[in-house]
């Protein structure tokens, strides 16, 4: 009974090469398997987020409607609302002020300025 206590390689490079190769495939794998639970991570951190800020419109939304008034349907169809049209021609018939209005209210824009630099 002899026991082999040692093999003898043919190809000593291609051993090393192949173990490096292997060893590389292995580190980029687990690179990938790294940046695929750091990407989790910011999906879930993303969506318990998006979950909270959904709580708070809801919370906001329900204390909208508490302050609201309850209209019946006779109420809301007595409610008419302007045609598009005639709400376009609303805005454009607003006018700037004229040139001498917006002057004053500058000139004591910036006396109130002045103001509240020397304090």
């Amino acid at each position: 009974m002899s026991a082999t206590f040692f093999v003898r390689l043919a190809d000593r490079r291609d051993v090393r090469r192949t173990l490096l190769e292997t060893s590389k495939a292995a580190i980029h794998c687990l690179r990938a398997y790294q940046d695929l639970v750091r990407v989790r991570g910011e999906k879930v951190a993303a969506i318990e987020r998006a979950r909270q800020e959904l709580r708070g419109l809801t919370v906001l939304l329900n204390r909208f409607e508490k302050l609201l008034p309850e209209l019946s349907e006779a109420d809301l169809s007595s409610i008419r609302l302007r045609p598009p049209d005639q709400a376009d021609k609303a805005v454009k018939g607003k006018r700037a002020p004229p040139k001498s209005q917006v002057s004053g209210i500058a000139e004591r824009l910036a006396c109130i300025e002045r103001q509240l630099g020397e304090l």
